[in-house]
């Protein structure tokens, strides 16, 4: 253990990879007071690897999380990112963030997909249609997968007291004011329920309740029904999100089957493939 202290920066390096393959809440220890106080990059690219960590989770987790949004290397972000696929789901929100690093983007989409987070779907939709991440998109395209044939089997998380509240006040917030947003006026005065998406032929809306409404704009009268279809239910909602966040931790659980949409990289723009939901 006194090699992790030697002045030669080889020397440390070579005393970590001694210890790599051991894992122990001794040498994590170890490893980890001497990864706080490390100044060579080379050495500390090293240190981060160390997958042990999670042996010593309480002590490790706010400093490995710190370095995850903070570090100014995108190499020790993004083999933290890998990192965190040893500490469950905790490490989620922080893996959440994550994708709005471009430098460890790509590792925190393929943790993510490990886990299956539906609060993490809104941004992984985003991130595979922009056309920067082209390079990564297989990789988003994973983590999408992933992400909707876990939870398709895990229990849905309970719905936050707060839901009704907020979406209730999103609602009270639509102000139409031309005669082309006769939806928002529909679903503010009439059927109390705030929009969520749309394609050719319907619009879909969240009742603060929870219920999930599809309205025919193109039919004479709107007809409005409750949306009952689980993978409508979902995509429309996880479209949703998009716009509004909070409803991340709202999204149902979709259907084993569910995928995302390739044709039109989730979005359902204009596109007959997934009839507009994004997802198929």
């Amino acid at each position: 253990m006194r090699a992790l202290n030697d002045e030669d920066d080889n020397v440390r390096a070579q005393t970590f990879h001694a210890f790599r393959r051991w894992r122990s809440p001794e040498i994590a220890s170890a490893l980890f007071e001497r990864l706080q106080i490390e100044t060579s990059p080379r050495v500390r690219a090293w240190l981060v690897m160390y997958e042990g960590y999670s042996l010593i989770r309480e002590r490790a987790l706010p400093h490995l999380l710190t370095l995850l949004h903070s570090d100014p290397s995108a190499v020790i972000r993004t083999r933290v990112a890998f990192l965190m696929g040893g500490f469950g789901p905790q490490a989620v929100p922080a893996l959440v963030d994550a994708l709005d690093d471009p430098g460890a983007m790509r590792a925190a989409a393929m943790t993510i997909g490990r886990y299956g987070s539906l609060r993490a779907l809104p941004k992984l939709m985003r991130e595979w249609a922009r056309p920067a991440n082209q390079g990564i998109r297989r990789e988003l395209e994973s983590a999408l997968r992933d992400t909707a044939i876990t939870t398709a089997h895990a229990p849905h998380p309970p719905r936050p007291p707060s839901a009704q509240a907020w979406i209730q006040a999103r609602i009270n917030a639509l102000n139409p004011t031309t005669i082309g947003q006769w939806p928002l006026r529909v679903f503010k005065e009439d059927l109390n329920a705030l929009p969520l998406h749309g394609n050719a032929i319907f619009l879909w809306g969240l009742r603060p309740d929870g219920e999930i409404l599809r309205m025919d704009h193109e039919a004479f009268g709107h007809p409005t029904v409750r949306e009952d279809d689980p993978l409508t239910r979902f995509a429309v909602v996880a479209q949703g999100a998009l716009r509004y966040p909070e409803l991340a931790e709202d999204i149902p659980s979709p259907p084993p089957t569910a995928r995302p949409c390739v044709t039109c990289l989730a979005t359902g723009e204009s596109c007959a493939v997934c009839a507009g939901l994004g997802w198929r």
